[in-house]
């Protein structure tokens, strides 16, 4: 480590008649002086060297005693800061040089303790708020001070990452929305609503290539119509009410070769719980105007897109609106983008905080069970078969499915038909419903001892 004139921790010697060189030190405002000779001086730190305490006989001589706070170069004492002892005056060739241990060696040494140091002799060590600060950096860091940072700022479950599907894992719906299916107001990626001015402004797919490390996808969106857009995404009261009142930070990843500015912002819903108005965008601006009901939770502005993958941060964000019976977290574009820009988004992220932590994964299982509370699409699986009596066109067969998650609220539901005998080739009807799972009823059309239908089926429990 270079030895540097602001020291605390300064090296002592025993003294062997050091000596000024012949020039001694002309006047009180030379910083570099010479040395007869500087051997056994410390060369790696800073050093005190007390000038003229004695004379050559050992005679006090307190009249022309000076401290010099300086560092070695050879012979040479540099960058020397003058009377930090006595006081600072020129000094002749010969005079004598010494190092001891005075008030400013001991006083630096304490202060230099005392930066990581109690008075009492203990590690200073650092607070569980001083950790969620994250700008301490001279107190030591115990497993309470982690400990404790978890609990105040309760670093877990949906505190520690607020967004379901960030990451971009799940698509249940599709895996790409071109014309006629990016519709202003439609969800794309599970849980991720398009907003747009207009239907058809941009074209939206999972992206498998263009990803950030610690992703297998993304969200790539590449503009049809020179129009604005952007996606959000909704919390529901039961998750929104938990983070009222906190203060968040929001941060996404986020690239593109064309597009130099997107903006972001946490908003929250005064209206009635969970019946909210999901195309939030009253009128289109840069800044937008929202929908009835709806609130800027922070002031959005341009945050700066790159050619590579660039995280981007808006921290401490206060929730602190009267009413907030929902929260949106929306992204989307201030400008007007010619058409076959693309822009590349990925690892979403809502953290309760001040500062916006890295962003935390979670397992595929888990955001696709994450997801399926407000959206489930069964493939065709869901198969009624019959055997045995005769069946008659008075015959209704009845199959109960059971939904993966149990819904946010009994959904809306969307049956097709798949392939049947026996049986007409029509969707069957939903006899009953609830949050857990439905009944599926059909009516025969021949008369046989066997038959079957198998539907396909879409639960929609979105806000």
């Amino acid at each position: 480590m270079t030895a540097l004139n602001t020291d605390k921790f300064k090296k002592v010697a025993p003294n062997t008649g050091w000596q000024l060189g012949a020039s001694g030190i002309s006047d009180a405002a030379v910083n570099n002086f010479a040395l007869v000779s500087a051997s056994g001086i410390p060369t790696g730190t800073g050093v005190i060297l007390t000038v003229d305490r004695v004379d050559a006989s050992g005679a006090k001589t307190a009249d022309k005693m000076e401290r010099v706070l300086g560092v070695m170069d050879g012979d040479t004492v540099k960058n020397c800061i003058r009377g930090v002892g006595g006081t600072a005056q020129a000094h002749s060739g010969g005079a004598v040089v010494e190092i001891l241990i005075d008030n400013k060696l001991w006083n630096d040494l304490m202060d230099g303790i005392l930066v990581e140091h109690e008075q009492l002799g203990t590690h200073k060590k650092a607070t569980g708020v001083e950790v969620n600060a994250g700008t301490e950096e001279g107190k030591l860091l115990t497993p309470k001070s982690i400990f404790d940072s978890y609990l105040s700022n309760q670093y877990f479950g949906m505190a520690r990452q607020a967004l379901i599907n960030g990451n971009f894992d799940v698509w249940q719906r599709a895996t790409s929305f071109v014309a006629g299916a990016n519709n202003n107001d439609v969800y794309t990626a599970d849980r991720w609503n398009l907003i747009s001015d207009g239907n058809d402004a941009v074209d939206i797919s999972q992206e498998t290539t263009e990803v950030p490390e610690g992703s297998s996808s993304s969200m790539k969106l590449d503009v049809e119509t020179s129009k604005r857009f952007g996606i959000v995404q909704f919390l529901e009261f039961k998750d929104a009410k938990k983070l009222k009142g906190k203060t968040v930070s929001l941060s996404f990843k986020v690239k593109s070769a064309n597009i130099s500015a997107i903006r972001a912002a946490v908003l929250s819903w005064a209206g009635t719980a969970d019946t909210l108005t999901s195309d939030i965008v009253s009128a289109w601006a840069d800044n937008p105007t929202w929908a009835a009901n709806w609130t800027e939770e922070n002031v959005p502005a341009d945050l700066a897109v790159t050619s590579e993958w660039t995280t981007v941060k808006i921290e401490g964000i206060v929730l602190d609106s009267a009413t907030i019976n929902n929260l949106a977290i929306a992204l989307w574009l201030p400008n007007q983008e010619t058409i076959g820009d693309i822009i590349y988004i990925s690892q979403i992220q809502l953290n309760v905080g001040s500062i916006a932590l890295p962003f935390q994964p979670k397992s595929y299982e888990e955001e696709l069970r994450a997801c399926q509370r407000y959206y489930e699409y069964d493939y065709g699986n869901s198969a009624s078969a019959w055997s045995g009596a005769t069946l008659s066109g008075a015959t209704f067969i009845s199959s109960r499915v059971g939904f993966m998650v149990a819904k946010r609220i009994s959904p809306t539901m969307t049956i097709a038909n798949g392939t049947q005998i026996n049986f007409p080739a029509a969707a069957s009807t939903v006899n009953a419903k609830s949050v857990n799972g439905f009944t599926l009823q059909r009516a025969a059309n021949a008369t046989a001892g066997l038959g079957y239908f198998i539907d396909t089926w879409k639960a929609d429990a979105e806000l």
